[in-house]
């Protein structure tokens, strides 16, 4: 799919002078604004991922991290993550229908895995695909799912069964969410609330062979999933910068003891201590999103990417609240909305501590996606 004309100038400009203003809007009405979304898509950011753009991908998406987090993980899901699980996995049919209107940003996409009794464990997936006849049925829910309330299609991984109930093994469903057989639940959120997120539900969802790959790996699968976690590498780091910006920001202009705060010793050196992480966090993040935009096998560099560089953001965002000090905890200042955001780039994308777990697997030749005694 050939990219729109993409100027990174005009991005960077759009992202700082629309974006930004806009991502308060974003957290308190819990939507991106029409003229936000449709200023994005004029601009082609969506189409930098088809086929990824090596020049571009990591700036443009670092700019918009910085301006309003709940933007960049709607738009970069979709583009990044539930795309690249239909260009990948999905067959003809569901390409031509799908992939284009998502980088265009016409329609929007999903990928559901999480239940509400099963996070990173694919083996207790109740959602079940049945063949019946010459179709398969969908049912069973999804939970914690992003986009969930807007999106129009999601590449859901389930489990699959044959018409004798005999399993098939794990495989993913490429699903209309406008069919009048599944509900949507909205759940509120601690942060990113621009983006919805929240549960779908499938009660006998008709697919055909066409909507349906079989035989999927978790290998396979999380070499796509590393897009996600690609997305919350940026997100970190772009939310630790903007965080660390406000306050400095905020401490320069006022005063105490005779000087301005941002020049006390102790605050200067919790926000340099705070950027110096930011700076090795980044000097990381490129090196893994330059490995995965190439082809390369970048799966460990980007465990190790996406741990560092969410606890690094986080941790940013902390100490700029804390040297606001009341201030800080107020959503006078944008750095109350940045720590907000931030928490949820920990544990999405499977969590820190679960990523952990996986390193140290590979080393003792554990397969940590084997079912337990």
């Amino acid at each position: 799919m050939s990219a729109a004309p993409f100027d990174l100038v005009e991005w960077e400009r759009f992202c700082g002078a629309v974006v930004r203003p806009a991502a308060r809007a974003a957290d308190e009405q819990q939507c991106v604004g029409d003229a936000v979304w449709n200023g994005l898509r004029e601009r082609g950011y969506l189409q930098l991922f088809h086929p990824p753009s090596s020049e571009l991908i990591y700036p443009a998406m670092a700019a918009l991290a910085g301006a309003c987090g709940a933007t960049f993980w709607k738009a970069t899901l979709s583009a990044a993550l539930a795309a690249q699980m239909i260009a990948t996995l999905g067959g003809a049919a569901a390409q031509t229908r799908w992939l284009s209107g998502i980088a265009s940003g016409r329609q929007l996409g999903a990928f559901a895995a999480t239940e509400a009794g099963s996070g990173s464990d694919p083996s207790s997936y109740a959602a079940r695909l049945r063949r019946v006849g010459a179709r398969w049925l969908l049912s069973g829910e999804k939970d914690r799912i992003a986009n969930a309330g807007d999106a129009q299609v999601a590449a859901v991984l389930c489990q699959a069964e044959n018409e004798g109930g005999e399993p098939l093994g794990l495989a993913l469903a490429f699903v209309d969410l406008d069919d009048a057989r599944i509900t949507r639940t909205r759940r509120r959120t601690l942060g990113l609330r621009g983006m919805t997120f929240g549960r779908l539900a499938f009660d006998g969802v008709a697919l055909d062979d066409s909507d349906v790959t079989l035989g999927v790996t978790m290998p396979r699968i999380l070499t796509i999933v590393e897009w996600g976690q690609v997305v919350q590498i940026l997100c970190a780091v772009g939310l630790g910068r903007a965080a660390l910006a406000e306050a400095e920001a905020f401490l320069s202009e006022r005063r105490s003891f005779g000087r301005p705060l941002a020049a006390h010793p102790w605050v200067r050196a919790q926000l340099d201590a705070a950027g110096l992480d930011l700076d090795a966090a980044e000097s990381i993040a490129r090196r893994a999103v330059a490995a995965k935009i190439a082809g390369q096998v970048a799966g460990e560099q980007i465990v190790i990417a996406k741990i560092f560089c969410t606890e690094a953001g986080l941790s940013a965002c902390q100490i700029a609240l804390r040297v606001c000090g009341g201030w800080g905890y107020t959503s006078e200042l944008a750095v109350e909305r940045l720590l907000r955001d931030a928490h949820g780039n920990v544990p999405a994308g499977l969590p820190n501590d679960r990523l952990r777990d996986l390193l140290v697997a590979a080393r003792v030749g554990v397969d940590p996606w084997a079912v337990g005694p």
